[in-house]
């Protein structure tokens, strides 16, 4: 099989996540669609981001997903319903980065965990981040489609 151009930029995003440390252990996921479809590659299980090749990428094809699903061991179940349903109900999502960083962890935790533009570093993502507020549990089906609707 080839790789791609967008295997390969998906790759190094991962392991410049990880020079950043910009990431928490291995229970992060990034995944691209590609082009024309919902169709997405994702990070198989139990890598480290400082180690994702191109290679690695697991592609998630939609007629494909529950058969993918029963093998957790190939890719997390929880990436792929969050990141399919997002696919799914956001068209122009394309890439999604989801990390546990340190700050997004400790923005989380505060009272109003929004970003207020206050001057020109937070007005970049003025109306431009999605906050889930409702956090019931793990990525599954319904709590993906929940997720996927903020």
């Amino acid at each position: 099989m080839e790789i791609s151009e967008l295997q390969k930029d998906l790759a190094a995003a991962f392991r410049w996540t990880a020079k950043l440390n910009m990431h928490e252990g291995i229970a992060n996921h990034f995944s691209v669609c590609l082009p024309n479809s919902e169709d997405f590659y994702v990070n198989g299980s139990g890598m480290h981001f400082s180690s994702i090749k191109a290679s690695d990428l697991v592609l998630v094809e939609q007629n494909k997903i529950e058969e993918i699903k029963k093998n957790p061991d190939l890719v997390d179940p929880t990436a792929i319903n969050i990141h399919g349903a997002i696919h799914k109900r956001v068209s122009h999502a394309r890439c999604i980065l989801h990390v546990h960083s340190k700050y997004a962890t400790a923005l989380s935790v505060l009272k109003n965990p929004t970003l207020p533009p206050i001057d020109q570093n937070t007005m970049r993502f003025y109306n431009r981040v999605a906050v889930y507020d409702d956090f019931g549990g793990l990525g599954f089906e319904e709590e993906s489609n929940k997720m996927a609707a903020c």
